[in-house]
This record gives structure tokens, C-alpha cells and sequence, in this order.
């Protein structure tokens, strides 16, 4: 396959686009994120604790949300990452939360995580606690024993829950209101001492699903996020997304109860891709609102803009979850861990300014016989200049005109470089391939790269290997074909 991408006729275009993904660490508070949730209760264990972190490391992210205190987790989430900076938040199950109001089991919880205090960011208390009555009454208490634990502990992880959004209401975003809960607004009032943020979980897939009974039900371009005009025009500010009016909902009903400050993240989101009868859950429209949502964090809302955190629902599907038809398939992998459809992970990571090499081939062949590097073709090449101590790299790759190129060509050229692995491949509109690369210095990524380069793009091409080789070039470089 390799060799033969450049036997197409007629006028043909390849372009190859490295990314350099620097990740640097930063405070959660401050940084645009991805994050993701980790369940494995409902899960069929097809993956191993340290195969899952694995895949979710590879695709770039170092946010990760759990749904336990295991400390098998932890330590495997230690090994996998191991001194690339990762922030895990814990959760107490609704079942404990009566619990750990109690200090001393607070304080052995705190304890039990210890070894870990690098990267725990947040220990959770329940799970959309004002929709499970065993575990809200102790809400506030349990805020106030773990957060104390924690900081006897000697840990800068702070105590938090997680609410649906029904602890707020009003319609449009700007008559948004706490629900007056004396149990809810106490719980809020806790938080709030602790110097600790607010996490909702916003699912506009459920309100959407939930108004095809109302008299005129939401368009489902404004629930993806993908409509052309606003839908909702509120103080000057015009909605073409439901999610950014689900959270400026919450913003404004944040600074109505006074709490103007408040650090607003949110805790689930996420589109299923089966389990409903109209096929609203789809791979296609997931793909979609996820990768929206991904891009989202970098530029906010009409009320919020900037940057915020967000944890996507979730990592792999979970066959066993019910009750409702669609939640076996939250998942952005599968229960195997194959991607379930391209994710641009990087988006999140890379400033508008971030460094990139690319690539482009343009080819008029004078005759149908013409194929290969003949005359008429040109290559440029747009430098990066590499001054970070380690780097990761991801590949795109996308051919047009390429029919040859399989998912099973892509696994045998991929599988001999160990440090490589793939992120997804798609056969949309031409094929696409997304690769991770990872390298303990800058000439180890390009090696690799380079290796891969010289796979995919003729490899008895010297003028290719001449490319190949000015990859660290941070000049413009024109190479014109013999």
C-alpha cells in the first residue's frame, strides 16, 4: 500500500499535517480541559485497568474522573502516566456519603489515598447527590469532614459533589435561580467555604429527547450545537447551542444566590451513539457534539467566555449499565477500546500560536502513464522550532484519491514502531488517520515520525528522505522535484 498512493491519475492532492502537542502543566482552575469519566461498574473487564489508562493517556488526556476510592485505580494510574502530570478526581459511592460525614472515616479515607496525594485533585462526595436521597441529607457534613481530613493531610485536593441541573431553573439563560433547597443552598454554602468549585453535569442530549413530547420540541441542530442562527436571543446574547444556555443558566443563577466567584465545571457530558428508537443516538451525531464539546473549553459561552473545564461521559462503554436503553453506549471507545469515531483530543491542548510542520504535494501529471515524483510537483515545508524538553506528537493524515488505503494496511505500517499507536481511523469523506507518538526527547518523536514518513511516503524517494530529514528546520523550505 505504502507505494502506491502515487499511482492515481488525473489530478491528485496529499497532504500530511503534524501537530506538536506541547502539554504543559497547569492548574485545573485556570486551564481549558478535557477530561474524562472512568466507570468500569457496568463494565465487562474486556481491558485491564492499566490497558484503559493506557488508551487514554495515548489519546492526550490528563484529566480523569472516577467513580470509587480504588486504590487499585490510583496505582494504576500512577504506573501508566508515571511522572507526566495527571489530576484524578475520587468519589465517594451515594452509598458512603452517610459515612464520611463521620471524621475518623473521613480521616482513613484521606489516609487510604496518601500515597497518591500528587494527583488527586478533588475528592468527590456522591454522584448528582440531589437525585439520591440516601446520600443528600449528608452532603454538606461530609464536605466539611473530608475537607478538613484533607488539609490535616497535608493535600491541596479540595472536597466537591456533583448536581443535575435541576438544582437551578428559569427560562431564558439570564432568569436562572437556585432552587430554593434549604439542603441544596446549604450543600452550595459548604462548597463555597472550602473555596471549592461547583460541578453540574449537562447532558443536552436527555432535554432534547425530553422535548419530542413538548408542543414545539428543540431542533436538533440547536442540541448538537451546529445551528446556522441564534435560537435563543437573551441580553444581547444569542444562543445556536443548547449547552452554552444550559450553562450560562447555571452562571446566572450562581450570581443571583451570590456566589459570583464560583468556579463552574462540568462534571458529565456526553451523547450516546445507540439505544434510542428515533437514532438520535448515533455515531455520527456523537461524533458531532463531542467534538464540539472538546472545542467549546477553549472558547466559552456568550454569558462565560474563556476557558473551562469539562469532563466527558464517558471513557468506554458499559454493557451492563441500564436502566435507559441508550447508557451502554456513552462511551468515546468502545468496551474493547476501539475508538467509536475520530476525536480531535488536541484541539483542547494547543494555543492558537502552538508550532506546526506542514506538508503539502500537489501533482499535474501530463498523462494518464505519469504517476510517481515526476515534474510538476513541489513540496513545502513550514518548520517547527523544537526547544521543549520532551514532546508528544500527533499525526493527521488525510489522502485524497487513495482507494488502497485500509484500516489493515494502517495497523502493519503502524505495529512495528513501539512508539506509536493509533488513535482512530475514519473512512468519512477521504480517509483520515490519527496517530500518537511519543518521545522522551524531541529527535526521539522525529525519529519516529521520520520512520513513519519514510513507511507511508515511498520510501525510495530521496527527495522524500530529504524532507524527512528538514523536519527540524524552523525556516520556510521550498524542495522543487529533479
Amino acid at each position: 500500500m505504502a507505494t502506491s498512493t502515487a499511482k492515481v491519475h488525473g489530478h491528485w492532492r496529499l497532504m500530511i499535517l503534524f501537530s506538536l502537542v506541547l502539554h504543559l502543566q497547569s492548574s485545573i482552575a485556570s486551564a481549558a480541559s478535557v477530561g474524562i469519566n472512568f466507570g468500569d461498574y457496568f463494565s465487562d473487564h474486556t481491558l485491564t485497568l492499566a490497558q484503559s489508562f493506557t488508551i487514554i493517556k495515548n489519546a492526550g488526556v490528563n484529566q480523569i474522573k472516577l467513580y470509587d476510592t480504588d486504590t487499585a485505580k490510583l496505582q494504576a494510574i500512577s504506573q501508566v502516566y508515571g511522572s507526566d502530570p495527571v489530576h484524578v478526581i475520587v468519589d465517594v459511592t451515594n452509598a458512603d456519603v452517610k459515612y464520611s460525614a463521620d471524621a475518623s472515616w473521613a480521616s482513613n479515607l484521606v489516609s487510604s489515598l496518601a500515597p497518591y496525594k500528587q494527583i488527586v485533585s478533588y475528592v468527590c462526595i456522591g454522584n448528582e447527590v440531589n437525585k439520591a436521597p440516601e446520600a443528600y441529607p449528608y452532603v454538606a457534613a461530609s464536605i466539611n469532614a473530608i475537607g478538613s481530613a484533607l488539609s490535616s493531610g497535608g493535600f491541596a485536593a479540595k472536597p466537591i459533589t456533583t448536581f443535575t441541573t435541576e438544582v437551578v431553573s428559569g427560562f431564558p439563560p439570564s432568569a436562572g435561580k437556585l432552587v430554593p433547597d434549604n439542603t441544596f443552598l446549604g450543600i452550595l454554602a459548604a462548597l463555597s467555604a472550602q473555596g471549592s468549585p461547583i460541578f453540574v453535569n449537562i447532558y443536552p442530549y436527555f432535554t432534547f429527547m425530553d422535548s419530542l413530547s413538548w408542543p414545539h420540541p428543540i431542533d436538533l441542530s440547536y442540541a448538537l450545537g451546529t445551528a446556522k442562527y441564534p435560537v435563543v436571543s437573551d441580553r444581547g446574547h444569542d444562543y445556536t447551542a443548547l449547552f452554552d444556555a444550559q450553562f450560562d443558566t447555571v452562571v446566572y443563577a450562581l450570581r443571583d444566590g451570590g456566589y459570583n466567584n464560583m468556579q463552574l465545571v462540568i462534571g458529565e457530558c456526553g451523547w450516546p451513539t445507540a439505544g434510542d428508537t428515533q437514532g438520535y443516538a448515533s455515531v455520527a451525531n456523537a461524533q458531532v457534539f463531542v467534538n464540539l464539546m472538546a472545542e467549546k473549553v477553549t472558547k466559552g459561552t456568550p454569558l462565560a467566555p474563556g476557558k473551562y473545564t469539562l469532563y466527558l461521559f464517558e471513557a468506554f462503554d458499559e454493557p451492563k449499565k441500564g436502566p435507559a436503553p441508550v447508557e451502554p453506549h456513552f462511551g468515546v471507545w468502545d468496551h474493547a477500546g476501539s475508538p467509536k469515531y475520530p476525536m480531535n483530543w488536541h484541539s483542547t491542548h494547543l494555543s492558537s500560536s502552538a508550532p506546526e510542520l506542514a506538508v503539502e504535494l500537489f501533482s499535474e501529471p501530463r498523462s494518464p502513464a505519469e504517476s510517481g515524483l515526476g515534474m510538476g510537483h513541489r513540496l513545502l515545508l513550514r518548520g517547527i522550532p523544537v526547544t521543549m524538553p520532551s514532546v508528544a506528537l500527533k499525526v493527521r493524515l488525510s489522502l485524497v484519491m487513495c482507494p488502497t488505503l485500509t484500516a489493515e494496511n494502517l495497523r502493519s505500517i503502524v505495529a512495528p514502531h513501539r512508539d506509536l499507536s493509533l488513535v482512530s481511523f475514519s473512512m468519512l469523506e477521504c480517509p483520515v488517520l490519527e496517530l500518537r507518538c511519543r518521545g522522551s526527547t524531541p529527535a526521539a518523536a522525529k525519529d519516529v515520525c521520520s520512520a513513519l514518513g519514510a513507511d507511508l511516503l515511498l520510501p525510495t524517494s530521496n527527495l522524500y528522505k530529504l524532507l524527512l530529514r528538514s523536519f527540524a528546520s524552523d525556516s520556510l523550505l521550498t524542495v522543487a522535484a529533479p
